[in-house]
């Protein structure tokens, strides 16, 4: 008894996975919420540290407003996502 190794040329169908434009929009259309978030997280703590730049703030401070930006947006965007 001899067990050949599955191969896709055997019958059996392997998907690999894909990263495409298509694959992006469709996580998108998945989950709009999480790409919200993530748009509104990035632009927001965009904002914070550049107004922050010259405040003086400590390297934990910082982090520590970064978190509180990243989960003020998840917020925000679960609010807004009340039907």
């Amino acid at each position: 008894m001899s067990e050949s190794p599955v191969t896709p040329s055997s019958g059996v169908d392997v998907e690999e996975p894909q990263v495409t434009a298509s694959g992006l929009r469709g996580f998108a259309g998945r989950h709009p919420q999480l790409v919200a978030w993530a748009v509104l997280a990035v632009v927001m703590v965009a904002m914070v540290l550049w107004s922050a730049r010259e405040v003086g703030l400590l390297p934990g401070q910082m982090a520590a407003v970064v978190i509180a930006t990243v989960l003020l947006a998840g917020l925000c965007v679960w609010i807004i996502g009340w039907d």
